[in-house]
């Protein structure tokens, strides 16, 4: 029997090893990190976690050649920067909050005189921008660039109107082809093309019909005048059948009939 993976102390050794990864990195290369953040601001943090994602896509179909660059170390520094940069976040939340609490709530407002309790004490007010940076701080993130999605739809399957001439041919052909009469069975009885199937356009609904078990089979539809043949086609367009064509209605058809 499969052990059960218990889902907190496996999150907690995650955990355990991204800091064992950072404190080795820092003690290698230093709070470069850090340093870079300070220079260059946020786009620091975006580039180095675009070049990992880079790196992680390139590995995806490439095999590592530097035993410490495979997908795992990878998705490892990923998680990293992005504690990293959460932590920063809060850092700087807290400070701008701090000096709101100080210049604006302490000293521009006034409340210095001792009118206000909060924020009559320099301290106070100080601590009080900083919980309102950090509060602040964990409703605003870093503005980010949107990852486009391909919203191209697959072009919709439509039936394709063909003339009767089109519609013998493909008769001739030899193909596994099925010929639709959409008309009243009184209608078919009176004459109807040679090996045509009766389906009554006021039968086809949501359905798959009896008659056409298969959705990709080829469909030769007629009516009278192509008015019933164009409706049962659009139906049977929705129900999901791939190869529909209408050749219109019996009174164009040329060839013979049968009865």
């Amino acid at each position: 029997m499969k052990k059960q993976i218990n889902k907190p102390d496996r999150h907690a050794e995650i955990c355990a090893n991204l800091n064992e990864i950072y404190r080795r990195k820092n003690a290698d290369y230093g709070d470069s990190f850090g340093e870079t953040f300070r220079k260059l601001g946020i786009i620091s943090a975006v580039t180095r976690i675009t070049d990992k994602v880079n790196r992680l896509q390139s590995l995806c179909v490439h095999k590592a050649q530097v035993h410490d660059e495979s997908v795992r170390d990878t998705l490892l520094d990923l998680a990293n920067y992005r504690r990293l940069i959460v932590m920063l976040k809060y850092i700087i939340g807290a400070l701008i909050g701090g000096i709101i609490g100080y210049f604006v709530f302490y000293k521009l407002i006034g409340c210095s005189n001792g009118t206000c309790p909060i924020t009559a004490n320099p301290y106070l007010s100080t601590a009080y921008g900083v919980v309102l940076g950090i509060l602040l701080a964990s409703v605003i993130a870093f503005p980010t660039t949107p990852i486009s999605k391909d919203t191209t739809q697959p072009p919709a399957i439509e039936y394709i109107k063909i003339t009767p001439e089109e519609a013998k041919s493909r008769i001739d052909s030899g193909d596994e082809i099925i010929i639709l009469d959409v008309r009243t069975e009184d209608e078919y009885n009176s004459g109807h093309i040679s090996n045509a199937i009766l389906i009554p356009n006021e039968t086809i609904t949501d359905k798959m019909p009896d008659l056409l078990p298969d959705l990709d089979a080829e469909i030769l539809i007629y009516c009278r005048s192509g008015n019933r043949s164009a409706q049962a086609a659009k139906k049977l367009i929705a129900i999901g059948y791939t190869k529909v064509y209408d050749f219109g209605g019996i009174i164009d058809w040329p060839y013979d009939t049968v009865k």
